[in-house]
C-alpha cells in the first residue's frame, strides 16, 4: 500500500502520517516514510509519504499512492497527480489559505472542489471544521480525518487498531479528546460529488 498524507503545516499531518505507520508497524507489516515540507514555518505545504511492502523507496512515485488523505482542498489538488487510478481521495473541504492568497483574493474555493470531484471517481468529501466543532477543539482534523479513512476502508486500518496506537503514542491527557475525534470522524458522512460511500462498492 502506498500513502499520501497532505496540508499545511500545524494542521497535523505529520503526526497522522506517524500514526498510521505505528499501526501498520504493529501488525508487523514493514513501513517506509518520509515527509516533504515546503516551509519551515507554520502554513507551509506538508507532504508525508508512507509505503508498505518491498518498496525500496520511502518516497511514492507519482501515480501508485493507494489512499490520499487532503487536510486543505488545494493542497490535496497539488498531490492527486500522486493518486492511482482507482485509488481513493479523502478531502476536507475546509481551505486553509496562505496569506498570499488572503491578500491577492487568488484562492478560489469552488473552482479547486469541482477540480477535485472530477478528478477522481473516489473522491470523498468531509467537512473537516464541523467534525472539528462536533469535537469542541479545532486541533484534532489529523484525528477526525484518520477515523473517516478507517471508516471507509480504504485505509486497510480498523478504527479498533488506530485507538490502539492512540492509546500507544497520545499523552494520556489528551487520550479522550483523540478518541472522541477518531469516533465523530468515523461517523461523518462520505459525500462523491452526488455519490455516497455505500455507492462506492
Amino acid at each position: 500500500m502506498n500513502y499520501i498524507i497532505t496540508g499545511v503545516g500545524g494542521q497535523g499531518t505529520v503526526l497522522a502520517s506517524k500514526l498510521i505507520a505505528d499501526t501498520l508497524m504493529e501488525r508487523g507489516e514493514k513501513v517506509r516514510s518520509a515527509e516533504t515540507i515546503g516551509m519551515a514555518q507554520r502554513g507551509g505545504s506538508v507532504v508525508s509519504h508512507i509505503r508498505t511492502g518491498p518498496a525500496m523507496s520511502p518516497l511514492v512515485p507519482k501515480g501508485y499512492a493507494d489512499v490520499l488523505i487532503g487536510f486543505e482542498p488545494a493542497e490535496a489538488a497539488r498531490c492527486l497527480p500522486y493518486l492511482k487510478r482507482n485509488g481513493v481521495a479523502i478531502i476536507s473541504v475546509s481551505p486553509v489559505k496562505p496569506v498570499t492568497s488572503s491578500l491577492e483574493d487568488n484562492y478560489h474555493l469552488n473552482e479547486i472542489l469541482d477540480f477535485l470531484k472530477n478528478a477522481s471517481q473516489k473522491t470523498l468529501m468531509v467537512e473537516g471544521n464541523e467534525l472539528c466543532a462536533e469535537v469542541g477543539n479545532s486541533k484534532v482534523l489529523n484525528v477526525c480525518l484518520l477515523g473517516v479513512a478507517a471508516n471507509s476502508g480504504c485505509l486497510g486500518i480498523t478504527i479498533e487498531e488506530m485507538q490502539s496506537t492512540l492509546k500507544r503514542r497520545i499523552p494520556p491527557k489528551l487520550l479522550d479528546i483523540n478518541n472522541k475525534a477518531l469516533k465523530i470522524g468515523a461517523s461523518a458522512p462520505l459525500v462523491l460529488g452526488n455519490t455516497y460511500l455505500d455507492d462506492l462498492t
